[in-house]
């Protein structure tokens, strides 16, 4: 069975669309974020950026004995 079973033609199209934005926001905000925290990234030192992959490095390493 499929929606347009359930609600007919014309409110699945509608709930397709709908459903269709709702999915193009949530994108547009993950690349929102994703280019925030590029940013601050990009904003960090050499040195700090070297320290911090070090320790998410030993962070991975740790969550995947655990897991």
């Amino acid at each position: 069975m499929s929606l347009p079973d359930f609600i007919g033609d014309a409110k699945a199209k509608v709930a397709a669309k709908l459903i269709a934005a709702a999915a193009d926001d949530v994108a547009k905000a993950v690349l929102g974020d994703v280019d925030a925290h590029k940013n601050a990234w990009a904003a960090k030192s050499n040195e700090e950026r070297i320290t911090l992959s070090q320790s998410a490095a030993v962070w991975a390493i740790r969550q995947a004995a655990i897991g």
